[in-house]
């Protein structure tokens, strides 16, 4: 072969040495000039030939000049119309510039000429296969697998070819002829599996799992592939033995021991389940959500029967030992508490996990609500407070940082953190209710009436069936001795749901008192204090009764009896000491 034919390989050598060797360009010209000299001799014809063909090069290679270099090249073709190389080059510059048809047909002119050549061959056989024409592919990577039948590359290319024709079985067999060549790899199984798949043809893909696994045998891996494969196709009683197996080769293997322990529990085979199911859980090794996902299944979804339940508390506190640093063992036993009603206990740790985890919102809200469940409104107050930084878009904790402003008696701070939530809330009633509701209350506290009741009406719009609001409303109203009839109205709707509830029969009976209806509000403050004997606002009201209905003695009884009840009435010491009712 020429030594022209080398010339990619040193192309790089010989354009340094040939740097100095221009050929002469006109000046003004945006392409270099290159002289027409048909009736020179065969060594001025190779000069100009090497010549045009090294700036070609250093154009396409250095200055990434595509346009100048195909123009060296179609003189170097001009002056070699059958160089292979030449024509390699011409078909690399033509696809780069989007002209496929050029450069199919400049590789394929090469390849015919230079079949020999791997490079030549492989960059037609790409092109074909990039524009989808997986025929011709065949047919240049089987005329290269001849000539170098040595060449596993090559095999592959060809048997990938076979493939993307639909040609499957041929695929199969090029790969068969390659595993007689390297022997039984991975690579080469997975390709075989694929293609029987596509065949339908599962027993074969397993088959061909099988020969891997036999091959290795210690190699757990492979025997998980064949696992994922049956688990695909819904074989799962294919599943176990292969668990066992690799417990068998690696007996610490965690994911197995899992999976296993999950077969056993479902069997019924308890104790061989959680014992396996023990290890795996406190294996540091095994991702923690595979593990919670386990107990998730086996226990939590199903409800935790009695027989269960120190088994996930012990799961769960294995989880926090394994885990320390993972915010989320912490929630995750949190959880489990809470399906307990081991509520007070689940809040601490889920406080445990808010000390790492900064960024979930619901378990910011998750605290907060225990915390006000708990009636620790100071903490509560506090955990809404740096929760804002986090999500000052959220309106729930707006209203969980105004209900414990409200707890506290800081109703002017309830009222201004209530009302700077409430423009967050979007096309959600019964969350507008709550802020609706809570600012009555606030508005209540600050003595501005008309907001409060203004609050109070936009929540009763949403539900005019909260039984805690329309008491509320009704008694806030007849402590200031206004619109008693809406008192009484809404009062009288709390009785109708719950007629024994001692609050509710107060409040009407202390509306009917405002309203002089006196027999009736006798009747209904009794009724409340049968319920409730130890109240001391029942018995003061009651007191008030009597003394309007003129029995002053007994009513001197109750408003004492108030007093020792602990009362915080600031006209009942007036009471007692006059002897008299004070509006």
């Amino acid at each position: 072969m020429r030594a022209y034919k080398n010339i990619l390989i040193v192309s790089f050598l010989i354009i340094i040495l040939f740097s100095s060797c221009k050929v002469q360009k006109t000046p003004g010209e945006s392409l270099p000039y290159i002289p027409w000299n048909p009736g020179g001799n065969e060594e001025t014809k190779n000069t100009e030939f090497y010549e045009s063909l090294m700036d070609g090069l250093k154009e396409e290679l250095i200055n990434y000049n595509f346009e100048a270099a195909l123009h060296y090249y179609e003189n170097c073709l001009r002056l070699r119309p059958d160089d292979p190389t030449v024509l390699y080059k011409l078909g690399q510059i033509y696809f780069k510039a989007g002209r496929i048809s050029e450069s199919v047909a400049s590789l394929k002119k090469a390849f015919e000429i230079d079949p020999s050549n791997y490079w030549i061959g492989h960059a037609l056989a790409d092109i074909y296969q990039q524009n989808n024409d997986f025929e011709n592919a065949e047919l240049v990577f089987e005329k290269m697998v001849k000539i170098f039948p040595d060449n596993i590359s090559l095999k592959k290319d060809l048997a990938f070819a076979y493939y993307n024709s639909g040609k499957l079985m041929k695929s199969v067999k090029v790969l068969d002829d390659i595993e007689k060549i390297v022997g039984i790899t991975e690579e080469i199984t997975e390709q075989k599996k694929v293609i029987y798949l596509n065949l339908k043809k599962f027993d074969k893909a397993v088959e061909e799992l099988q020969k891997l696994i036999n091959a290795n045998p210690e190699n757990t891996d492979y025997i998980r592939k064949l696992i994922d494969l049956y688990v695909a196709y819904n074989k799962d009683d294919k599943v176990f033995d292969l668990y066992q197996r690799i417990i068998e080769i690696n007996p610490n293997d965690p994911t197995a021991q899992l999976i296993v322990a999950d077969y056993y529990l479902r069997w019924n085979r308890r104790d061989e389940g959680l014992k396996l199911a023990e290890k795996a859980l406190g294996n540091p090794y095994l991702d923690l959500q595979s593990k919670v996902t386990f107990l998730m299944l086996n226990f939590l979804n199903k409800g935790i029967k009695e027989d269960n339940r120190d088994i996930i508390l012990k799961f769960s506190d294995l989880l926090v030992a394994t885990h320390p640093s993972d915010s989320r063992v912490y929630s995750f036993r949190g959880d489990v508490k809470t399906a307990l009603k081991m509520e007070n206990e689940a809040l601490d740790d889920y406080i445990r996990a808010l000390q790492d985890e900064k960024n979930i919102a619901v378990l910011w809200n998750t605290v907060i609500v225990g915390l006000i469940k708990r009636g620790n409104y100071t903490d509560a107050l506090a955990y809404s407070q740096e929760a804002l930084e986090h999500f000052p878009l959220n309106p729930e904790l707006y209203l969980y940082a105004g209900m414990c402003h409200l707890r506290l008696k800081e109703f002017a701070k309830a009222a201004e953190i209530l009302e700077s939530g409430l423009i967050y809330v979007k096309n959600n009633d019964l969350l507008a209710y709550q802020f609706y509701a809570n600012l009555g209350e606030a508005f209540n506290g600050t003595k501005d009436y008309e907001k409060s009741d203004n609050y109070f009406d936009k929540a009763l719009k949403i539900d005019n069936q909260d039984l805690s609001l329309l008491n509320n409303y009704a008694y806030y109203l007849s402590l200031r001795r206004e619109k008693l009839d809406k008192a009484a109205e809404m009062s009288l709707k709390t009785l109708e749901k719950e007629p024994q509830n001692p609050a509710y029969l107060d409040t009407y009976g202390w509306i009917l008192f405002l309203q002089n209806d006196l027999n009736n509000a006798k009747i209904y403050i009794e009724k409340a204090l049968e319920k409730k004997s130890w109240d001391a606002e029942i018995l003061e009201h009651y007191g008030d009764v009597l003394y309007k209905l003129g029995d002053t003695e007994n009513a001197l009884k109750y408003w004492l009896r108030a007093k020792e009840k602990g009362s915080l009435s600031e006209q009942l010491d007036k009471k007692i000491a006059g002897k008299k009712y004070y509006e």
